[in-house]
């Protein structure tokens, strides 16, 4: 195989193919959501324009990654990411055409076959037009990535490690990041309530509740716990409010903490232990706050992770972990829990539900911590050799 058919294989094909699939993909989604279903009010331009020069780096980085250290310059010079930044405008920009296209024409009415019946009319030369210019867009992007391949180069021996499945530092720092988000084994039901979490806050901000802070009305009305609603049969916000975020400070603290606490306990108790865990102490976290609270509007994943160290605390003083383990942690959590409450009493902070979630974690911990031990127990001596009934 020549240069020129190795690089149009490597770089050029999944070029094209990222191009074609997100582009219709995106404004199939834009048409049957924002369009048809009319499912979320949004401000166009953040569909039209900011959207797709967000969610187009997704693909990229996924399938250039790791092919984009074998690109050289002049034969010496590398640098994978400019190549990336070039794929990203030849995909982002028909992409952000298309759409423009798409509200210009198709956006002002309720089914494409109505289009479709004004064929000939003065409108649809216009629309005609516009996809024309959407398509030149494409056709350029398209030779220009073509042109690219005559001033690059493919590092034969960078080939040869691609080839074989060895990965550079840097698709190792990927594959850590998103294994955050994946879940995996042991590590199952952290990522499970991460990643809903994060798409509960994304779906508020599509539908133009904004992003550094949430309207109280806003949070009541996507299932924040507060007495008056909740006693009155709504029992359904005391677990709802727990995936709800004032904003995306609320939510990135959070976030944090869950993935920490999670990585931490979940290994242990196993996938639905922990699940039971997590809602659990969400639920009697919500519970305290409308007993303590009448007015307030509860919301927030920190009465569920309060819990789940409060079920590490009680974890670390029934000797479930080692030793070394236990003398390093014990301290370093109830200093996490104390500078917690204590930053709760001064601010704008639900402690009523971080209280109940901590010590209704306390609680489920030593129900689980005699089991979690018999099974520690066990395994010591199976894997010592010998045999316990």
């Amino acid at each position: 195989m020549n240069s020129f058919q190795e690089k149009f294989k490597l770089l050029y094909i999944p070029y094209l193919v990222i191009v074609l699939v997100f582009s219709s993909a995106y404004t199939f989604l834009h048409w049957l959501l924002f369009q048809h279903w009319n499912l979320f009010a949004i401000r166009p331009d953040i569909v039209d324009y900011l959207l797709p020069l967000c969610l187009a780096w997704v693909p990229i980085i996924l399938v250039y990654n790791g092919r984009a250290k074998l690109i050289r310059y002049g034969g010496r010079y590398k640098d994978g990411f400019i190549f990336q930044l070039l794929v990203w405008v030849a995909v982002a920009v028909p992409t952000i055409f298309v759409q423009f296209y798409l509200a210009k024409s198709i956006g002002t009415f309720t089914k494409w076959d109505y289009l479709l019946s004004q064929l000939g009319t003065g409108y649809v030369q216009t629309a005609n037009e516009l996809f024309a210019l959407t398509f030149s867009t494409l056709v350029l992007g398209a030779l220009a990535m073509l042109v690219l391949l005559f001033f690059v180069t493919i590092d034969q021996w960078e080939l040869a490690r691609y080839r074989a499945g060895l990965q550079s530092g840097s698709e190792h720092e990927l594959n850590f990041l998103f294994s955050f988000f994946t879940p995996k084994g042991k590590y199952f039901f952290t990522p499970v309530f991460l990643n809903l979490n994060i798409l509960v806050f994304l779906a508020m901000c599509t539908a133009g509740l904004g992003f550094k802070h949430f309207g109280t009305a806003a949070l009541v009305r996507w299932g924040g716990n507060i007495r008056s609603l909740t006693s009155a049969g709504e029992w359904w916000r005391l677990l709802t409010c727990t995936f709800l975020h004032g904003g995306v400070t609320h939510l990135v603290s959070n976030m944090i903490s869950l993935v920490f606490i999670g990585s931490l306990i979940e290994p242990v108790l196993g996938r639905w232990k922990f699940f039971l865990a997590y809602l659990l102490t969400g639920i009697f976290a919500s519970l305290n706050s409308i007993w303590q609270h009448d007015a307030t509007v509860s919301i927030g994943a920190s009465g569920a992770i309060f819990g789940l160290y409060g079920v590490f605390v009680a974890l670390l003083l029934a000797k479930v972990f080692p030793k070394d383990f236990r003398k390093q942690f014990l301290r370093m959590t109830l200093i996490f829990v104390i500078y917690n409450l204590a930053m709760g009493v001064s601010g704008n902070i639900d402690n009523a539900a971080h209280i109940g979630g901590l010590v209704s974690g306390i609680v489920i911990g030593l129900m689980f911590a005699p089991a979690l031990k018999r099974a520690d127990h066990f395994q010591r001596y199976r894997s010592a050799g010998q045999v316990v009934q």
